[in-house]
């Protein structure tokens, strides 16, 4: 009978079933106080970041909790008040820590751009152009950031009077994200072009006054403001 069947069948794998039924009530235990600690972890961590209120206690709490999602937000912190402070030096090392803690994503993508900026602010131009290029050209970071590369880009070569790439900048700006507010800043640009080639062809004296007057080519805008 039915029962039969059962009955031999226990009494041949009883051991089996419990040892299984044991590892199944240990696995669900075992995950579920790792849970526990991981959440109270994070609390902690959090609490941490919570009082980390000038850029030495964002360091601090950045080498402290290294390997953390919020050390890598701290560190995207302490650079940018390093760059608002004009400290591009220092700006570049906190940027550099950011990039390597964080995931793809924006605000991967974001620290990139501030250690584009940075680069060019301590006079690393070679660099920063060449990190402004790599965001402007790939397809994985996000749109915003790319179409600010290549505003910024386009700044510096109307800067250089070099025409034929700030027609390419733009060109690049329009095919990404034509709405976005750095497609109606960098149109700007387009309109003077033709002065730009008057510009490269006028006297010294008046190219001096020109530059004298002229805004300033970089502003990074981090925080959405230029």
């Amino acid at each position: 009978s039915i029962e039969e069947k059962l009955h031999h069948f226990w009494e041949r794998y009883r051991t089996v079933i419990v040892a299984l039924c044991a590892v199944v009530v240990l696995v669900i235990l075992g995950r579920g106080i790792a849970d526990y600690l991981a959440a109270q972890n994070m609390q902690a961590v959090q609490a941490d970041y919570a009082l980390a209120d000038s850029p030495e206690k964002l360091k601090q709490f950045a080498d402290d909790n290294a390997g953390h999602e919020l050390a890598a937000v701290a560190w995207v912190q302490v650079a940018d008040a390093a760059y608002t402070a004009g400290q591009g030096t220092a700006a570049i090392e906190s940027y550099r820590k950011a990039v390597a803690a964080l995931d793809d994503g924006s605000l991967a993508d974001r620290a990139a751009l501030g250690l584009a900026m940075s680069q060019l602010m301590a006079g690393k131009n070679a660099e920063g152009v060449a990190s402004l290029e790599v965001l402007e050209e790939s397809d994985d970071v996000t749109s915003g950031v790319r179409v600010e590369a290549a505003y910024h880009l386009a700044r510096l070569a109307h800067s250089n009077n070099d025409a034929a790439a700030v027609k390419t900048h733009i060109e690049q700006i329009l095919q990404i994200d034509p709405s976005s507010p750095w497609a109606q800043r960098v149109m700007g640009l387009q309109l003077e072009d033709a002065s730009v080639v008057a510009e490269a062809a006028a006297p010294t004296s008046a190219k001096e006054e020109s530059a004298e007057e002229s805004e300033p080519v970089i502003r990074l805008n981090l925080s959405g403001s230029e």
